[in-house]
């Protein structure tokens, strides 16, 4: 740790280019140059805060289910959830208030590193069926990964503006976040989801739908109109006109961000929606074979906690996803508060949600977040924030924001 005698934010941000230099990506900076200052607020971390600097709690239902699931593998044999599988279906499309009429078009797998691994297992299980891909295409200043994603694949990466309307073509496999966009908070339009949706139609190519943020968009209404309609309305907003064109499409959801399980790292869900029987008993093939080659057929005992607690438990779960939204909307109030008059104000307007905010940092300003020992995440000109970094102390917080509102611009 670094005292406040010690401390020198020219020799943080010297600090900052060797690890970038060293190929740590823009997360890891920030993340370690925090751990590195006992004073350190860290606004760049992708985790929930507490108000207090510090991580929510583990979802209390799955650090239970994983405790029970160790205790059963003390016999050296393989475990399995397949004979649960049907019931999972069935609870993951009700968690995601999916319309039944629509369920008997759906196929599940859990492959392993949650939502990574089911954006991974989409990708890879589109590739097996359509050799013409050669590319992946994802929204403007989205999740790195994805980048990583694509690589791994052998394929090219190219992007796509939030506002754009016509995203596939047929050599791109076209991924949409179907919730508040990381890293900006960009909530997209329903006429632009609309739009997306008849494309895909019209033009019978298949679309990735990355939702690591169930309901985050809403979070603000959680108090006033309860979980259920939190949901519903997301649904309606990101799922339902994909479902009402008919297009096939890939679900990618995690359980990292709704349900706080960082530490457990249990499987993600990849569902497929094919109105097509004869192609989806192609997909269910190709699913098998991604998930048995990326070694996801053989589960850690985490997967087995969080697909148990979703068949037996959900309700419970659904309460703790509802305390991540709460955290999360008083977070947002408190930014709304603090920044009224300030232009920064408008990036918590109804069009932004979620975790993130990616704002325009102004020159020098990296030196100046750490001298006043703020991290988020800095990549060129670009300022990722963690919302949910902001303190419970209004005092503390205001001090934040003055510096946030002296440094970035929409």
């Amino acid at each position: 740790m670094v005292n406040e005698e010690q401390f020198s934010s020219k020799a943080v941000a010297a600090r900052a280019q060797v690890l970038r230099d060293g190929g740590a990506d823009v997360n890891q900076v920030a993340d370690l140059l925090a751990r590195a200052d006992s004073q350190a607020a860290n606004y760049g971390i992708g985790i929930i805060l507490d108000g207090h600097g510090r991580p929510m709690p583990t979802s209390p239902e799955l650090m239970a289910q994983t405790m029970r699931a160790g205790e059963e593998g003390a016999a050296a044999t393989y475990l399995s959830s397949k004979p649960l599988y049907a019931e999972l279906l069935q609870q993951v499309l009700s968690w995601q208030r999916i319309p039944k009429q629509y369920w008997d078009n759906f196929l599940l797998v859990t492959p392993s590193d949650a939502g990574t691994g089911a954006v991974n297992t989409a990708v890879q299980m589109f590739l097996m069926m359509n050799s013409k891909i050669s590319a992946l295409a994802v929204e403007e200043l989205s999740w790195p990964v994805y980048q990583s994603i694509a690589a791994s694949n052998r394929i090219g990466f190219d992007s796509y503006a939030l506002q754009d309307e016509a995203v596939v073509a047929s050599n791109l496999l076209t991924v949409m976040q179907a919730a508040p966009h990381n890293s900006t908070g960009y909530v997209c339009p329903p006429g632009i989801i609309r739009a997306r949706a008849e494309s895909c139609a019209e033009s019978g190519l298949p679309i990735i739908l990355d939702r690591a943020y169930p309901g985050f968009e809403n979070a603000g209404m959680l108090a006033s109109q309860g979980y259920d309609a939190v949901m519903q309305r997301s649904c309606d907003h990101y799922l339902l006109p994909f479902l009402q064109a008919n297009c096939s499409f890939a679900l990618a959801l995690s359980p990292t961000k709704a349900f706080r399980s960082f530490t457990l790292r249990p499987c993600g869900l990849t569902l497929v929606y094919e109105p097509d029987e004869p192609k989806r008993k192609l997909l269910a093939g190709a699913m098998n074979t991604i998930n048995r080659g990326r070694g996801s057929a053989f589960e850690h005992p985490a997967s087995r906690a969080f697909i148990r607690s979703l068949v037996e438990n959900r309700a419970v779960l659904e309460l703790e996803h509802g305390q991540t939204l709460q955290r999360l909307a008083d977070a947002q109030a408190l930014w709304q508060k603090l920044l009224q008059g300030h232009p920064l104000a408008a990036a918590f307007s109804p069009q932004y949600a979620g975790m993130f905010r990616n704002l325009l940092g102004s020159e020098g300003c990296e030196e100046a977040f750490y001298q006043a020992h703020i991290y988020p995440v800095l990549a060129g000109n670009r300022c990722r924030i963690n919302v949910t970094g902001i303190p419970l102390d209004e005092d503390q917080a205001q001090a934040h924001i003055d510096v946030f509102a002296r440094l970035l611009s929409l």
